[in-house]
């Protein structure tokens, strides 16, 4: 797991994405991470439960801090998209059933959302965040790319 002390060390300060051309403070609702690429927190806060904003962003400003900004963005709409195609009132965390219901409605619409949740996930658990354990950060076979698989069995 990781250290949330440093993320927590920089809440205050300004954060400079990859190429450093761009920066953001975590508490605005609008980042500019990129050229053209736009965080806008509103949107996925209407669909996060209160307890995972902190978390959902934290987690965003390590991508946008680590890794290219299109690779960021990709992160940020498919963590969008799972919060929002799993309706749920109340999280406590993130189950195996929450991610085999957004892998059935999401695989055959953009699997490529199925992969980079997958990702965002394994990020959010190495920060140390709360809401995932670890059988769910494991992600079981279901969540293996099938596109792959047709492949090998050629």
């Amino acid at each position: 797991m990781g250290d949330n002390h440093f993320i927590a060390s920089l809440q205050n300060e300004v954060m400079y994405a990859k190429d450093k051309s761009y920066n953001f403070n975590l508490y605005n609702n609008n980042w500019i991470i990129g050229k053209r690429i736009v965080f806008n927190f509103e949107i996925v806060d209407s669909v996060l439960p209160e307890n995972f904003k902190f978390i959902f962003r934290n987690v965003m400003a390590t991508f946008a801090q680590n890794y290219s900004a299109s690779y960021a963005k990709k992160m940020f709409w498919s963590a969008y998209n799972f919060f929002r195609r799993n309706k749920r009132y109340q999280w406590e965390e993130i189950t195996q059933s929450d991610l085999k219901n957004y892998y059935s409605l999401t695989y055959n619409e953009n699997y490529t959302y199925v992969e980079s949740i997958k990702y965002f996930f394994i990020k959010w658990y190495e920060l140390g965040f709360l809401g995932i354990k670890h059988p769910t950060y494991v992600f079981s076979p279901f969540m293996e790319n099938k596109k792959e698989k047709c492949w090998q069995s050629r």
